[in-house]
């Protein structure tokens, strides 16, 4: 009798990992996701799809949003090594206006006395600054690409949370003055008025965190076309 012949071995492929991490979702419940590494030989390109993160605005969250997932993936696309990081689904709304990636990020956001900021947008009315002396040291040397819509502005996105005709009008002028705190704080972080920057709003506000810290490099490259089919 004739012996079965023996299965391939299957051999996965090196040039391709995922990174399971559980992060902070955008209704701060914790949420289970992953990011790709793409080993190109002469370089290492991290991959990370925003789709968790997309959840309706509701004036129930306001207290209950954050990025803070947000920058916790794209801190693992760093601690990995990468050397570019390629974020799909970067049209997701601002959540908190990037307090939160920036916190993950290594960032202090900080209200007056030093003190912490509360969570979410009702947070802004806290902001006095945000130091990006502790950030991530690779956030300045790693190649950002956003292959979604990226182009949004923070005073763009900002006032229209703002407009939202579900907020009550007392709550809608608390969120006014803090938009212009956070806009401040933003600007003192950068060094100059980053709310008409394009780009600012993106990724959750991760953008922001990226405007200050890498002020004359692009984030707007295009991506070839197999990378995309895993970042899909």
């Amino acid at each position: 009798m004739s012996s079965l012949p023996r299965p391939a071995q299957f051999e996965p492929d090196a040039s391709f990992r995922l990174i399971a991490r559980r992060v902070t979702g955008p209704r701060l419940t914790p949420i289970l996701t992953s990011i790709a590494l793409v080993d190109e030989g002469a370089e290492v390109t991290a991959l990370i799809n925003l789709a968790p993160f997309r959840a309706p605005f509701t004036v129930r969250c306001l207290d209950r949003v954050s990025s803070f997932g947000i920058g916790s993936l794209v801190r693992t696309a760093l601690d990995a090594r990468a050397d570019r990081i390629v974020i799909s689904g970067s049209g997701v709304g601002p959540l908190d206006g990037g307090i939160g990636a920036a916190e993950a990020l290594g960032a202090r956001v900080l209200g007056e006395a030093d003190t912490p900021v509360r969570p979410g947008i009702k947070g802004w009315c806290d902001v006095a600054r945000i130091d990006l002396a502790t950030a991530h040291p690779r956030l300045a040397q790693v190649a950002f690409l956003f292959t979604g819509s990226a182009a949004a502005t923070l005073a763009e996105i900002l006032a229209g949370i703002r407009r939202q005709m579900m907020i009550p009008v007392d709550l809608r002028e608390d969120l006014a003055k803090g938009h212009g705190h956070l806009l401040t704080a933003w600007a003192a972080a950068a060094g100059r008025d980053i709310a008409q920057v394009a780009g600012g709003a993106a990724a959750g506000g991760l953008g922001a965190t990226l405007v200050c810290i890498r002020p004359n490099q692009s984030n707007h490259a295009p991506v070839r076309e197999p990378l995309l089919a895993h970042a899909a």
